[in-house]
């Protein structure tokens, strides 16, 4: 997807900035400081500045950036089905364990905020 790049935006991805060597969850093991002041540079050059991630709603608010806009990619398989649904209700029914960074971040994310349900915008990409 390069709807950043078609928009002359410009993209920013949370996985460049975990810190190695830093335990947690996967919003407190990121260098949040400076994706603070990278966003806040960007803005300067760029109209738009795309943010993506897992638990991109916490991340933003943990540094005070309040987005105008949100997109939800939602990967389905080639069948239709959209198989993190199935283990989104499992981990939520406690049936499936997620203990692992960044998996158990993700699912309580999903489970708490529901991005899926709360998107501006759902983009459904088909993969398997």
């Amino acid at each position: 997807m390069h709807l950043a790049r078609d928009l002359n935006g410009f993209r920013v991805s949370a996985d460049s900035y975990v810190e190695a060597g830093r335990g947690g969850s996967f919003v407190g093991r990121l260098a949040l400081e400076f994706l603070r002041d990278d966003i806040e540079r960007l803005q300067k050059y760029f109209r738009l500045v795309f943010f993506e991630g897992i638990c991109a709603r916490d991340i933003l608010g943990e540094i005070g950036v309040k987005p105008i806009m949100s997109i939800y990619v939602q990967t389905i398989a080639t069948s239709g089905l959209w198989h993190f649904q199935f283990h989104l209700e499992d981990f939520m029914n406690g049936a499936e364990n997620r203990e692992e960074e960044p998996s158990r971040s993700d699912y309580e994310y999903h489970a708490r905020v529901r991005p899926y349900e709360n998107a501006d915008v759902t983009y459904v990409r088909v993969a398997d």
